[in-house]
């Protein structure tokens, strides 16, 4: 099997098959620009059927909310939007059938023992479409959270154990480690909102505040390595991959109880850390050449530099200076014939 260069995805469509670990119902996981797996039902719906906020489609291999641009009327459905394991407070009338024929298979599946839900059902929408991997750490254990432009991840452990999911020799897990200290920094942001009562009390003790290790590294590949699980020898994303990616997005509701008050010890950054902030000197104003012009400039200029007023008015004064003389040159002979004419005509009258 091979991926095509061009293709934004570069995951082999038999990895992405899957079931909701939750009712059982097949899923695909695709990807979206933000590095985010999103699981998609693998049929497509009528776009004229489905509202617009219930609207995906895919562009060459992502997932992309809304329809299709070509809109060829046909769209695809995230499956945490009608999963029915998961209660929904605000789901659309238009989507109720598809909640309840998803429902009746699930039913039947576990009836038959076909399937076998997870013992804790989910609370939220959130942890249907990125449920946390087996190896994420339990009540009371810690969990990091890494923060890009915004965006937070939040691993299965500390950053020193998060590991490579990419393969490695005999299709072994790599066993290298993927975020260096000396690349980031513990910084205090904002906890993002989510409505209830639940998330305003979490904001009550925590401030609404909390710790997370940010990503300084300026260059914009190397933090997407980082936030895609890789090392730098499998930096490339058409490596296949060992286990599923284990940096899942931060939901203050889910995982509350690893929010950090402080920054954790022995995390110091490096005293040769580059500054973010740019000194920039002060420009020098170089003034024009022309006695009395008081326009200038600050740009790298030759010396004797004009500006753009007097070299303009320098040229319409040498365009009007060569005009005149042109003008000179021309009537100086036919004067001089008119007077020789004129002279004949006087001597010839004189003459008579």
């Amino acid at each position: 099997m091979r991926i095509w260069n061009s293709s934004a995805s570069k995951k082999p469509v038999r990895d992405i098959q899957d079931r909701c670990s939750w009712c059982g119902n097949p899923v695909e996981w695709r990807e979206s620009f933000e590095a985010i797996r999103v699981p998609l039902i693998p049929v497509e719906f009528p776009t004229r059927a489905v509202p617009p906020r219930y609207r995906w489609h895919l562009d060459n291999g992502i997932a992309c909310l809304g329809a299709n641009p070509r809109d060829y009327g046909y769209c695809r459905i995230k499956h945490s939007s009608v999963c029915p394991a998961v209660p929904h407070d605000d789901l659309d009338p238009a989507m109720e059938s598809i909640l309840r024929k998803l429902g009746v298979r699930m039913r039947q599946m576990i009836h038959s023992g076909a399937f076998v839900p997870a013992p804790a059902a989910p609370r939220s929408e959130a942890e249907v479409q990125e449920p946390d991997p087996p190896t994420a750490a339990g009540t009371g254990g810690v969990r990091h959270v890494i923060h890009r432009g915004g965006l937070l991840r939040i691993a299965p452990g500390t950053l020193e154990e998060l590991q490579c999911i990419a393969a490695g020799a005999e299709g072994r897990r790599c066993p290298n480690l993927i975020i260096d200290i000396t690349e980031g920094r513990w910084i205090e942001t904002d906890i993002p909102y989510a409505p209830g009562r639940a998330h305003q009390q979490i904001l009550n003790v925590t401030g609404g505040q909390m710790w997370v290790w940010d990503l300084t590294s300026p260059d914009f590949m190397d933090a997407r390595r980082c936030l895609l699980q890789r090392c730098p020898e499998h930096a490339d994303e058409r490596a296949r991959e060992a286990c599923d990616m284990e940096l899942v997005a931060f939901d203050s509701m889910r995982h509350g109880d690893f929010i950090l008050d402080r920054a954790p010890d022995g995390y110091d950054a490096p005293q040769n850390e580059p500054s973010l902030v740019f000194d920039l000197a002060t420009p020098s104003r170089q003034i024009c050449a022309t006695e009395g012009c008081g326009n200038g400039t600050v740009s790298v200029v030759e010396k004797g530099w004009k500006c753009y007023q007097c070299v303009r008015q320098e040229k319409r004064r040498q365009a009007t200076h060569q005009r005149w003389q042109g003008e000179a040159h021309e009537g100086d002979p036919s004067g001089e014939d008119r007077r020789g004419s004129s002279g004949s005509t006087a001597v010839r009258k004189a003459y008579r």
